[in-house]
């Protein structure tokens, strides 16, 4: 069963953006991108217009940002994209980090509107970077209220509990969240299946203790460290720290570990 992947939204796939680093050495200026919401029943938006798409016409690509004449000082329209998980814009407050496919492009969130979230960009290559498709979006300074289990996890589980020999929880955040997939597979009669918890942000690393005892309720668990996401949301430069203190926890508790995602890429 795939999980719930919360902390990692990702943008519309319609079309690619190009990014600046929010600082340029030669100019200094700022750039800025706007996430909308997407209209109701479909995860994006009409960014070229700042337009509301409707839900029965197909969306029109990202935009870029725009400039007066072709001077990048004199911003006219900032580049905009859509997220596919319209909840986040309920929690996201000023301040607040945001990182874009897998931390090659980071901002701060300057402001928050209804339905729109304007970040400024502080981290990109210094000759820019191309935003693509159905990229991820973390949000690791953010508290987001999600439920961690889907209605389409929920949908998947009696096929799951008749066929898989384990369930591997994407996301997955704080103790209560492993009683309620533990309910749920009671009910449907795969009390048998193993859990595996996959840690991939700042808030189930440091729920870690927790998250163990309570599945260690089941007869087989386990836990994945998942680098990529990991790594944003702690910072790079803790990685190897925080991978081996999850090893160091897990060792203890006699549970094994996956240590995977971007092992190759470090």
């Amino acid at each position: 069963m795939g999980g719930s992947r919360p902390d990692c939204l990702h943008h519309s796939r319609h079309g690619a953006n190009h990014w600046q680093p929010g600082i340029d050495g030669k100019s200094y200026r700022r750039d800025h991108c706007a996430c909308r919401q997407p209209a109701p029943g479909r995860a994006g938006l009409d960014p070229e217009e700042g337009r509301y798409a409707d839900s029965d016409e197909e969306l029109l690509p990202g935009s870029p940002a725009r400039y007066e004449g072709g001077d990048r000082n004199e911003l006219l329209a900032a580049a905009r994209i859509g997220c596919t998980l319209p909840e986040v814009f309920d929690d996201v407050r000023p301040g607040e980090c945001i990182w874009l496919d897998d931390g090659k492009i980071g901002g701060t969130i300057e402001a928050v509107e209804p339905g729109q979230i304007h970040v400024r960009i502080t981290h990109a290559r210094a000759n820019g970077d191309k935003l693509r498709a159905d990229k991820g979006i973390n949000l690791p300074d953010s508290s987001l209220r999600l439920a961690a289990l889907t209605q389409k996890d929920i949908a998947d589980l009696p096929f799951v509990a008749a066929h898989a020999d384990l369930v591997g929880y994407s996301f997955v955040r704080a103790a209560a969240d492993v009683y309620e997939l533990e309910s749920h597979l009671a009910r449907l009669g795969g009390e048998h299946l193993g859990i595996v918890l996959k840690i991939e942000t700042r808030r189930s690393f440091e729920q870690l203790p927790n998250l163990l005892l309570a599945a260690m309720r089941t007869p087989r668990d386990g836990v994945m460290i998942a680098r990529g996401d990991l790594a944003i949301e702690c910072g790079y430069e803790r990685m190897a720290e925080v991978q081996e203190q999850i090893l160091w926890v897990c060792e203890a508790a006699h549970v094994p570990v996956i240590w995977a995602t971007q092992v190759l890429e470090g």
